[in-house]
């Protein structure tokens, strides 16, 4: 057998071959009448929930996405382009909330230079929970907790800094505002019993995420915060 030059063009004419090779070996063993669980499923949509917590407008298209119209209570000059928005003015930073298809979506505005990330602790958690991994990266610190049980909290504690973005679930089913140190905490409610909560203190924001847990243990966590 003579020698074979692998090639790009060779490689362009002969690798679909092997990919619909291996796709069809795949479609062999696919169980396509295997249903999976609904404890799975939950899990994935909470995974899936999680996920869109985290900043993505550098990685979305500005087009062919719909805004929807909210309200208008800051100079609209700080965008290119048209958008319905909210903010609110709090002692470090200036909060801008836009409704983006599915999510909200935070920018936040500040003079403030070089606060430096300061980790704030919290006095307070539910009967059960122990922390189990800690993760930082200089501007966000993520604390994750879990029982004997599995269930789990997250909180992320994000420094604000200039034009930072963060993204939140919008499709909660129940949406609850309380005051917590003289300021608003949400905290959104779905259906399958995942729970989300947004607090503004200081130089961060602090957003909770859990697979079950109360309001008011909540509320106790947030005003735990020091």
């Amino acid at each position: 057998m003579g020698q074979i030059d692998v090639t790009d063009a060779w490689l362009y004419k002969y690798m679909f071959i092997v990919d619909e090779a291996i796709i069809n070996e795949i479609e062999k063993n696919v169980d396509y009448d295997y249903a999976f669980s609904d404890e799975f499923n939950r899990k994935m949509e909470r995974t899936i929930r999680k996920e869109k917590f985290i900043p993505f407008w550098n990685s979305v298209s500005k087009f062919g996405k719909s805004v929807a119209i909210f309200a208008l209570v800051i100079v609209t000059s700080l965008f290119a382009v048209t958008m319905s928005v909210e903010a609110y003015r709090i002692q470090f930073f200036e909060t801008v909330k836009t409704i983006w298809e599915d999510s909200f979506f935070y920018t936040y505005f500040t003079e403030e230079k070089d606060i430096g990330f300061q980790k704030r602790e919290f006095e307070y958690l539910p009967d059960g929970y122990y922390l189990i991994e800690e993760i930082s990266d200089g501007n966000i610190n993520t604390t994750i907790y879990s029982n004997e049980s599995g269930e789990q909290i997250i909180i992320d504690q994000h420094l604000v800094s200039d034009n930072r973005q963060i993204t939140m679930d919008l499709e909660y089913s129940e949406e609850k505002e309380v005051e917590v140190k003289g300021l608003p905490l949400l905290i959104y409610r779905y259906e399958d019993g995942f729970v989300s909560a947004y607090y503004e203190y200081q130089e961060s924001v602090f957003i909770l995420s859990a697979d079950k847990i109360s309001d008011d243990e909540i509320i106790k966590i947030i005003e735990g915060i020091n």
